[in-house]
């Protein structure tokens, strides 16, 4: 299920994501931006862990796409402690 706002939609990561996650993760400055605790990752480690993500319902993560093209990602959101019982 995507998510539609006015001008982008939230999608489920995909594998076909993995240049865009690895650029984002393997950037310094972004790296630093996030916390600064990241190592360097492979591209076989990043399809690894889209992969991994499938299967975990605690978390969220969405690619953030611009509505007219969901298939370029821009970005990554993150919803964590979802608490599916009180909504």
């Amino acid at each position: 299920m995507n998510i539609y706002g006015e001008n982008i939609v939230l999608r489920a990561i995909s594998e076909s994501d993995a240049p865009l996650l690895l650029q984002m993760i393997n950037d310094p400055d972004t790296e630093r931006m996030l916390g600064g605790s990241s190592f360097p990752v492979s591209m076989s480690a990043q399809q690894s862990w889209i992969q991994r993500q499938a299967n975990n319902s605690d978390v969220l993560r969405c690619i953030i796409a611009d509505r007219s093209a969901t298939e370029v990602g821009l970005g990554t959101v993150i919803l964590s402690d979802i608490d599916r019982k009180n909504g």
